[in-house]
């Protein structure tokens, strides 16, 4: 799970032992909303760990797991065998929260697959991962899956067991763990002590993957350039997006405020009208966008991804 690779793991299990340290049979009040089917108690998973730099609800996130619940990293060494850290919820808490406090840190699902039997069920739940482990301006991304096992008692899902394992060069994940999930779970309950079949609506998550995701400009290292700089790229959606003649003597607002997506080829996509007076000056400028030259995308560590561009008030001639 939030295996920050070689720096970040060591941070979040520094000190603990093979077998885990003291361990905690505390039980924390759930919100039920976080717990009544496996959608909502991953969802919960990665919401509370997720957020900008200062503490986390720990409450919330012990809540999640049974007592003595295992978080379980896998780290390699040099000879690239495996070499599993054990540790307890507790654990986790002192070292990550130490981290979190420091660091913006987001963990978002890219998509789940679930199987499941009576009343214990195993998530394969890819992940992707961005933070700023060294300064605000720099980040550190990756992808990895967290393998989750849970039991479903007294009227709630729990977690069970945690282990997460980073992807790597020589272990990309497999295609089949990217795809969104197409099949249908939810709620459930027991009845005559056993689980009913999940009936719940798909609540599969839209996949989210390192080279979908959409960065602002000040996240760059370095930002998109097109064909001709700035001032280019405006003399081109000048003389490109024009009136339609059809509106050329209509005594209406002539101004398109819209912003847009750059994704790693330097094209234009998911463009936004914001705000425009007749859907045809939308139309005008969405074509221009489409249609302007290739830029240079933007880059972080040297790696094309997403950007939005700020928003743009064009008045059209």
């Amino acid at each position: 799970m939030m295996q920050w690779y070689k720096v970040i793991l060591v941070v979040c299990f520094a000190g603990s032992t093979l077998l885990g340290s003291a361990q905690d049979s505390t039980t924390y009040k759930e919100n039920p909303e976080d717990v009544s089917n496996i959608g909502q108690i991953v969802d919960a998973l990665y919401d509370v760990i997720s957020g900008p730099a200062g503490p986390r609800n720990w409450d919330r996130f012990q809540s999640l797991f049974l007592p003595n619940a295992q978080l379980n990293a896998i780290n390699y060494d040099k000879q690239g065998l495996p070499k599993p850290r054990f540790g307890t919820v507790n654990t986790y808490i002192k070292n990550a929260g130490t981290f979190f406090n420091e660091h913006d840190f987001y963990e978002e699902e890219i998509t789940k697959k679930v199987e499941y039997y009576a009343n214990i069920a195993h998530v394969f739940s890819s992940y992707y991962m961005v933070t700023n482990i060294d300064g605000r301006d720099r980040l550190f991304e990756e992808r990895g899956i967290n393998a989750i096992q849970l039991i479903y008692t007294q009227d709630r899902w729990w977690i069970v067991n945690l282990m997460w394992n980073a992807e790597s060069v020589n272990m990309p994940i497999p295609e089949y763990y990217l795809e969104p999930i197409q099949k249908n779970w939810g709620d459930s309950s027991i009845v005559d002590g056993a689980l009913d079949e999940f009936t719940g609506e798909n609540q599969a998550e839209e996949t989210i993957s390192k080279r979908t995701r959409v960065f602002k400009l000040d996240e760059l290292d370095e930002k998109p350039l097109y064909p001709g700089g700035e001032i280019g790229f405006l003399n081109y959606l000048t003389k490109t997006a024009k009136i339609p003649t059809s509106l050329a003597n209509e005594d209406i607002n002539k101004e398109v405020k819209f912003k847009f997506v750059l994704n790693e080829q330097g094209k234009a996509e998911n463009i936004s009208i914001l705000n425009s007076a007749h859907p045809n000056l939308a139309a005008a400028v969405i074509q221009a966008l489409e249609q302007m030259p290739q830029w240079q995308p933007g880059t972080i560590l040297n790696n094309p991804v997403k950007v939005t561009y700020p928003s743009i008030i064009l008045v059209l001639e």
